[in-house]
């Protein structure tokens, strides 16, 4: 299956983003310019999720995601001194399962920078 996108840590993408060729020009235009967020045709994911120096590239779009419960909220003024101090406590949450049925369609790896 062919990839579909690329997960990454925003440093990670800042730091291919600043990259510069032999004549000291970026490689993905100047840090002023709006740049999609794309590498070799595919859209990067920047996220704090993935660890820094850590990437994630895959088919994600032929991986099944199971919507176990539906998004529930929940506001409520009775917790601890919530009425007193006129707050409220928000709860939100939702149940999702991912199915990977094929774990080949995803490499995880390491970009090797040196600490």
């Amino acid at each position: 299956m062919p990839p579909d996108a690329i997960v990454m840590h925003p440093n990670d993408w800042l730091a291919i983003r600043l990259t510069k060729d032999g004549q000291g020009n970026y490689l993905f235009g100047r840090p002023g310019e709006p740049v999609a967020p794309t590498m070799f045709g595919y859209p990067v994911v920047a996220t704090q999720a993935m660890g820094v120096d850590k990437f994630l590239l895959g088919s994600f779009r032929s991986q099944t995601i199971y919507d176990r419960m539906a998004t529930e909220v929940v506001v409520s003024s009775e917790d601890r001194d919530n009425f007193i101090t006129n707050r409220l406590t928000v709860r939100a949450e939702k149940r999702l399962g991912l199915a990977v049925k094929r774990p080949t369609t995803l490499i995880y790896g390491d970009f090797g920078a040196i600490a």
